[in-house]
């Protein structure tokens, strides 16, 4: 997964990582606290960095505002390899059209697989003379690394 996430450099934080406790869910504290790690080094998600725009302010969601300075493309396959960012707190995120969600580098992140199943039968509606062996989807699995 790591082959699609986006390298990002926020320029404006300090170099160490700070870690801060914020609720789990803005409007039920009653499911507790979490730790959020917020560092100058950031992963974005592929489809959400290809919808940028330099100089385009955004909103990095539980943080702040960001101008988007510079978008670095892998010329082979014109996906993004960096992008350098400027926070900007100040801004009001309900100028913003793109809310983005984003990972700090400097935390523990796990490992997941993603399991998806497809539909097990391959016919809508089986009749008392289908043989089901024959209707049976035998690739309905499919598996994705999340490292």
């Amino acid at each position: 997964m790591r082959k699609v996430m986006v390298y990002a450099q926020v320029n404006g934080v300090g170099d160490s990582p700070l870690v801060k406790q914020k609720q789990k869910h803005p409007k039920s504290p009653n499911l507790g606290l979490r730790d959020v790690v917020y560092s100058s080094k950031i992963f974005l998600d592929q489809d959400d960095a290809l919808s940028f725009l330099p100089n385009e302010e955004i909103t990095l969601m539980g943080w702040g505002n960001a101008i988007v300075r510079d978008i670095v493309k892998d010329p082979g396959s014109q996906l993004i390899t960096n992008i350098e960012l400027d926070i900007h707190l100040e801004g009001d995120f309900k100028k913003t059209d793109k809310k983005i969600t984003w990972l700090s580098q400097d935390q523990g992140l796990v490992p997941a697989e993603l399991v998806e199943f497809d539909h097990l039968i391959t016919k809508d509606k089986l009749e008392k003379e289908d043989n089901i062996i024959s209707y049976v989807n035998w690739k309905s699995e499919v598996r994705s690394c999340l490292d």
